[in-house]
């Protein structure tokens, strides 16, 4: 089962607790993501190192997974089992 959002305007609604992914196939996209309550923060902290510029960096940092993955308890994240290929 799965659901593809791929065209200009589409949207898409996860309620909590809802299993989910999402995959970038291009090299450029646009995607807003508005996640409420603001509870997500310490997820992207931990995936990430403060950049002190006033503008995106050209190379961005690498992400930090293998912080993610230590602390998947604290926050409340649980891995299922990897999906298979894209339905089409």
């Amino acid at each position: 089962m799965g659901i593809r959002c791929g065209v200009t305007g589409d949207f898409l609604h996860a309620p909590p607790g809802t299993i989910h992914a999402y995959r970038l196939d291009a090299a450029h996209n646009n995607f807003l993501g508005v996640l409420t309550p603001g509870i997500f923060e310490p997820f992207f902290r931990t995936l990430c190192d403060p950049f002190e510029g006033y503008t995106y960096p050209m190379v961005p940092g690498p992400t930090r997974f293998d912080r993610v993955i230590a602390k998947l308890g604290e926050l409340d994240l649980k891995l299922v089992e990897r999906p298979g290929p894209p339905q089409r």
